[in-house]
């Protein structure tokens, strides 16, 4: 089956665009098409208003969120891509936007950044052109969300989970009159990127599988495969990030162990052949089998984690944690 074609639009002041974002033009498997919207020296309004005007509508939108090389009436005012967002979803009402920026902290503190499904590194634009056919598919399905039954089955969420997947979602996804709706898709898309997929809880990333199983994260992937049918296949999953159901998982290890008594990781490491000269180590303690994540340190900038034992850890200070996630740690050397 021949994919359909990806309508990619991108608006940015920077110089000789077009080449630099040529790389979009050929993302493996899927035939793209990138209409570069050059605003270096330009009224970038008046240019957004032909792009409007002309086609084609877009299936996904990429604009750089500092405008600061254009000209024109709206260029002196409409500095930030965050200000074009509202006129864009008049017209482009099934469309994700995402920004683009060398400096993407900066930008979530700017005014007009929530317009935005999600901010990108403008430096990674490999991982980001491996994410787009995602992206695109995902808010095709979200558009078509009409019953909170909908929404279950586009996250494929275990039956084990259901109930409490209903009680970790925000109030604002459960009004099913809004469902299908540019809003109702613009907010699931942020909170599943920014909380369900971002943070462990429901899905587990690789540091947390690895620890799970009670193997080094430098040899998960030798044991990846046994878990094959863990991974997450859902809306918006992200290749070059993959996610386990931890309910999957767990379910998986006690129903191949034949000793219900063993902690998690002395159960995996039964089930899967896990050796013990690969076994998980403690970060600050180094005795096997540690049983949580732990930021290096309590600085807002910190984004480190190592494998730790509850013991080598406290809860983390400066991040407060959500009910149905896993609690947010730091390493006890670091707050002392």
């Amino acid at each position: 089956m021949t994919e359909p074609i990806i309508e990619i639009t991108i608006i940015d002041d920077l110089q000789n665009g077009a080449a630099y974002f040529s790389p979009l033009q050929n993302i493996p498997d899927y035939p793209c098409h990138v209409n570069f919207i050059g605003v270096e020296n330009e009224d970038p309004l008046e240019k957004l208003k032909a792009a409007i005007a002309t086609g084609p509508v877009p299936d996904i939108v990429l604009i750089d969120h500092v405008l600061d090389k254009t000209s024109g009436a709206s260029g002196a005012l409409l500095q930030r891509g965050g200000s074009l967002v509202p006129i864009m979803r008049e017209h482009w009402t099934k469309c994700p936007i995402l920004a683009i920026t060398a400096e993407p902290s900066d930008c979530r503190k700017d005014v007009g950044s929530d317009n935005y499904e999600e901010v990108f590194d403008r430096q990674y634009l490999d991982v980001l052109a491996r994410f787009i056919p995602s992206v695109v598919a995902g808010y095709r399905k979200a558009t078509n969300i009409k019953t909170y039954d909908d929404l279950l089955k586009s996250i494929d969420v275990p039956e084990t989970e259901k109930v409490a997947f209903f009680r970790a979602l925000p109030d604002s996804l459960k009004i099913e009159d809004l469902y299908g709706s540019p809003r109702f898709v613009h907010d699931l898309y942020r909170w599943f990127r920014e909380v369900f997929y971002e943070k462990a809880g429901f899905l587990y990333d690789a540091k947390w599988v690895a620890l799970t199983m009670g193997v080094a994260e430098s040899h998960f992937y030798d044991y990846a495969e046994q878990i094959s049918s863990c991974v997450y296949n859902g809306i918006w999953a992200d290749p070059s990030s993959s996610r386990w159901w931890k309910a999957n998982l767990y379910s998986k290890i006690r129903s191949k162990c034949d000793n219900p008594n063993l902690s998690i990781q002395k159960a995996a490491c039964r089930v899967f052949g896990i050796k013990d000269a690969v076994f998980s180590k403690c970060y600050s303690c180094e005795e096997i089998w540690p049983d949580t994540l732990a930021y290096m340190d309590e600085s807002a900038l910190s984004s480190e984690r190592k494998a730790m034992h509850l013991h080598c850890s406290e809860p983390h200070p400066r991040r407060q944690g959500l009910p149905y996630y896993e609690e947010e740690r730091v390493m006890l050397e670091a707050t002392e």
